[in-house]
């Protein structure tokens, strides 16, 4: 049996305007820095994480920022993402993306997970400039892993803030 190279992306010279918004984005990721994240965003976001068996809703701008940062952010205290393809679209605009990342939750428990991204790109004026910013993407997970993952870690963290303040 043989397997496929699982290469990492290498970066061109110079990468297009849609590529350095996607770059931009990974580097917020792995900063974990939720502003930044959120500042990558186009304010008409439509944001899926799919597949549609998941169950999860599509999220608007407002409504991805209250997730990232109300329910992601606490939860995890490192992630790491890791570009493995890209292929960009003819239109300057579309993005697919082959991406994995490794991370902690809150409680210690290691993170790894594998996402295929669609994203779309579109300007909006910030300031006196045009800025390109990811106006849609469609977030597919690997659906096991994030059920379970997921479902173990909120029962932690509801555990965790029933606690009385000041430990155990």
């Amino acid at each position: 049996m043989s397997t496929a190279p699982h290469p990492t992306f290498v970066v061109p010279p110079t990468p297009s305007p849609a590529l350095q918004v996607l770059l931009t984005y990974i580097d917020a990721l792995n900063r974990w820095d939720g502003d930044a994240i959120m500042g990558v965003f186009h304010p008409n976001l439509v944001h899926q994480i799919l597949p549609r068996s998941l169950g999860r809703q599509t999220l608007n701008y407002k409504e991805y920022s209250e997730y990232l940062q109300g329910f992601m952010m606490p939860l995890m205290k490192s992630f790491t993402a890791t570009l493995h393809e890209v292929v960009e679209a003819a239109d300057g605009q579309s993005l697919t993306v082959h991406t994995s990342s490794v991370g902690e939750s809150f409680s210690g428990t290691p993170y790894a997970n594998e996402y295929m991204l669609m994203m779309h790109v579109a300007p909006v004026m910030d300031g006196s400039s045009e800025t390109l910013k990811i106006v849609a993407m469609k977030e597919f997970v690997d659906s096991a892993f994030s059920m379970t993952y997921f479902a173990n870690e909120r029962a932690k963290w509801a555990a965790e803030q029933k606690k009385p303040h000041g430990g155990a």
